[in-house]
């Protein structure tokens, strides 16, 4: 009894010189779709609840977070040297814990310290950090897409103008080259080549017209040598001619 009693004695001094322990939980839902899918969307198969958290963790409790969380609950000012500062920041990241629940999305950050109220704002500064993070990330994604959509529009823009001039430039020098609407090249140029045969046939025709005409007009002459003239033979004759200059417009000798 008296080994007992000496031992419950010593144990109590023990428990009440010890200092004591405060935990500060905050739960706070977690859109993985939005802020996890970017991350693992390089990978074939969706991860497990521990690496989700795992990577919540990585990505809150990074040591220039926990920077930021010591200069808001002013722990920085409590460090004498920079190695000191880097155990605290040791400490503090080792005591902080994140959970999560598989199915509802909902992430608990917890924090021990022996003061209530730093606990209190180490946890606050979490979540305060998490939401900035969030909201700011969105908000930067977002103006980057739309200047990136914007300079695609610009680029976009200038490209065609660039194309409409070449394509009208293009119109303009071959102009009598170029299909009609409906048409494609190759009808295009069978349609020239049946032109061609064609005005070839009447250059011929009209050719022998001529000069059946000049060989009458030369066997029609008067004793006088003056040629008697035939007002059908001369009209004959200027309509040929008028069709030859008209063919040699179009086409070479």
């Amino acid at each position: 009894m008296t080994i007992t009693w000496l031992v419950a004695l010593i144990g109590w001094a023990i428990v009440l010189k010890l200092p004591n322990q405060y935990e500060t939980t905050a739960r706070v839902y977690v859109d993985t779709q939005s802020i996890l899918k970017p991350l693992l969307s390089g990978m074939t198969s969706l991860p497990n609840l521990d690496q989700q958290v795992q990577f919540m963790r990585q990505t809150l409790i990074s040591r220039p977070n926990v920077e930021r969380v010591m200069r808001m609950t002013d722990l920085d000012v409590k460090a004498k040297d920079a190695d000191e500062k880097e155990k605290m920041i040791d400490n503090l990241i080792s005591k902080i814990t994140i959970a999560g629940t598989e199915r509802d999305d909902i992430y608990t950050i917890s924090y021990k310290a022996t003061d209530p109220k730093l606990g209190k704002d180490v946890v606050q500064s979490l979540l305060t950090i998490f939401v900035e993070g969030s909201f700011g990330g969105k908000k930067q994604e977002s103006d980057k897409a739309v200047q990136f959509i914007d300079d695609q529009i610009r680029s976009y823009e200038e490209k065609l103008a660039a194309a409409e001039d070449k394509l009208k430039e293009f119109k303009i020098k071959n102009m009598g080259l170029l299909p009609r609407e409906g048409a494609d090249f190759g009808s295009r140029v069978n349609a020239a080549n049946d032109a061609l045969s064609q005005a070839k046939l009447e250059l011929a025709e009209a050719e022998q017209s001529r000069n059946a005409i000049r060989r009458r007009m030369t066997g029609g002459s008067t004793a006088g040598g003056t040629v008697m003239a035939d007002p059908e033979l001369e009209s004959r004759i200027a309509t040929a001619q008028k069709n030859l200059d008209t063919l040699r417009l179009q086409y070479t000798e």
